[in-house]
């Protein structure tokens, strides 16, 4: 098994990778403590089993996720659509994440992946994540973006 430091290093190599191959706007680690930003967020959950199990957490701004998306779920601007588009993106990273994350750290075990969930993030659910020891904080562009893994003891 891995010590914290190591799953956080490798959480935060993983999904710098991850959202540079999402995105063409410049990533950043963020200062400890991100505010909710001002638009709606979105948050995607990816849990995993098997040897070990837990969770995959990876939430930011709509208009973030929709930048990331492919074209063709951008093409509607409709406020429920950008949503959509947006919980779809999220879902997407959260799996190529997690999917990563256990084949860096787990790589001999069989370790499954389940389909993303994905949900608007409220206020309490930003700060507890963002306030997380061991959540990522990445700036992406000038927006924020929280990625968090969570074992389950066994």
């Amino acid at each position: 098994m891995f010590d914290r430091d190591t799953m956080h290093h490798t959480l935060e190599r993983v999904t710098d990778d991850v959202v540079r191959r999402f995105s063409n706007l410049p990533v950043q680690p963020a200062d400890d403590l991100i505010p909710l930003p001002s638009e709606e967020c979105v948050v995607g959950r990816a849990h995993f089993g098997g040897p070990v199990s837990g969770i995959i957490m990876v939430a930011a701004p709509v208009g973030l996720c929709r930048q990331m998306a492919p074209e063709a779920l951008r093409a509607d601007d409709s406020a429920e659509c950008a949503v959509l588009c947006a919980s779809r993106a999220i879902g997407e990273l959260a799996n190529t994440i997690g999917g990563h994350l256990i084949a860096a750290l787990w790589p001999e075990d069989q370790v499954t992946l389940s389909a993303p969930v994905t949900e608007r993030s409220s206020y309490h659910d930003w700060v507890v994540m963002s306030c997380a020891s061991g959540t990522v904080r990445l700036s992406v562009g000038d927006r924020p973006l929280l990625a968090a893994l969570s074992l389950r003891p066994m």
